[in-house]
Order: structure tokens, then sequence, then C-alpha cells
């Protein structure tokens, strides 16, 4: 929905984007990320997403989430300032993975910003 650019955009209007690092994950991986192609939610994420980061297979798209949220990070944070954990938190059992069954209990989003 726009909220990594809107952020990016917030801490350039601040001066604060200079010195950002961004850390990306745990998530759920490609390898487990599947969607149905008539599903409403499915259209919207193959029409937002570059198409490198989706791909269709038969009546099921497989979307790479971690690498759309790198490149749209990569866009305005030095490539060297962006990290990533490439855990899947399906595949990864200390994670909370709402694809495995965890619906009540979710992952976190974690930032700060230095005075």
């Amino acid at each position: 929905g726009g909220i990594v650019p809107a952020g990016l955009d917030l801490l350039a209007a601040q001066g604060r984007l200079g010195g950002a690092w961004a850390w990306i994950g745990p998530g759920i991986g490609p390898c487990c990320y599947l969607r149905r192609v008539e599903d409403p939610a499915t259209r919207e994420g193959r029409l937002r997403l570059p198409l490198s980061c989706w791909t269709l297979e038969g009546d099921q798209v497989r979307f790479d989430l971690k690498r759309a949220l790198g490149g749209q990070l990569q866009a305005r944070i030095p490539v060297d300032r962006v990290m990533g954990l490439d855990w899947c938190t399906y595949h990864q059992r200390r994670c909370l993975s709402y694809r495995r069954g965890d619906r009540e209990d979710r992952m976190a989003l974690l930032f700060w910003i230095s005075p």
C-alpha cells in the first residue's frame, strides 16, 4: 500500500534519510507464499509489485515480499545499508507463521530513529 516509500519520504523530509539503515526479515519466504490467482488480494499484489517479485504458477502466484521490500528500500538507501535475514517464518519454527497455523499471535515490526 505504499507504506515503505511514504515512510522514506517522511525521513527524507526531516533530513534523516542520509544515515538510514534497514533490516528485512524474518518473514514468509517465496518458497511458501503462494496465493490463488482469482483472489482479489492476489490481483492487487500483481498490480502493485514489480514483475520480478512474483511468478505465475498454474492457478497460483508465488510472491517474494522480501525482494519487493528490498527494492523499495534500496531505491532510497544505499544497498550496503539494507540488511536481510533470510529466514522463512514458515520453516523457522522459532518464528510465528500465519501460514503454519499461528492465527492469534504475530511478529512485530520494530524501528528506531536516532535523535
